[in-house]
């Protein structure tokens, strides 16, 4: 008996995957680490933008400090504060917030200030809920030069550091500034009393 075996090939699933692998295999390993708190769900608008508006209610307050390390000398310090609120706009579900943040770290007081404004856009079809957030703002650093020491303000006479010597060292900008732009996107569903959240954001 003669058999015909059939193969379908979808080739729009190919060329999505070859896409996929192509935009990864470009990539690189980027190493870095943000100010962040163990419970995350407490401070929304530094989880992610499109959390701006994503709740029950006209609006809303979120306060945070953290001190960390406080063996050492000098602890580490972190306070922010967020309010974000919802309106309609022609049935549109829109949302804003103000998000600030400080902390201060290390011997050097190293203070990092971040003052954002968020907007969100949030969108239910057929049950789903899509969420769309951008989040923009300026970050200042800086820190106290003068708590430093140099290996040139080692004082052989003494044995110590002495502060008031020349730090040997050029053009050392203790201040710095730049402007922020954060991105998010998600989905959601609700199943009963569950409901799942998958979400995408990028940090500059």
């Amino acid at each position: 008996m003669k058999k015909t075996i059939y193969l379908a090939i979808n080739f729009y699933g190919v060329k999505r995957a070859i896409l996929f692998l192509m935009l990864f295999a470009g990539t690189y390993v980027l190493q870095a680490q943000d100010i962040h708190f163990s419970q995350v769900y407490l401070s929304p608008l530094s989880l992610s933008p499109m959390q701006t508006g994503n709740f029950e209610g006209n609006w809303r307050f979120s306060n945070n400090y953290r001190s960390q390390w406080s063996s050492v000398a000098i602890p580490y310090t972190t306070i922010s504060a967020g309010f974000d609120a919802q309106w309609y706009y022609h049935n549109e579900h829109l949302a804003w917030g103000i998000y600030i943040l400080n902390d201060k770290s290390g011997h050097v007081f190293l203070d990092v200030t971040k003052i954002y404004l968020s907007f969100a856009w949030h969108k239910t079809v057929n049950l789903h809920n899509f969420h769309l957030g951008l989040q923009g703002g300026y970050v200042h650093k800086g820190y106290d030069l003068s708590r430093a020491t140099f290996p040139s303000q080692f004082d052989m006479s003494t044995g110590a550091f002495n502060s008031s010597l020349n730090n040997g060292e050029i053009s050392i900008n203790d201040v710095t500034g730049y402007p922020d732009l954060n991105f998010a996107a998600g989905w959601s569903r609700r199943f009963g009393r569950v409901e799942p959240e998958i979400a995408l954001s990028l940090f500059h």
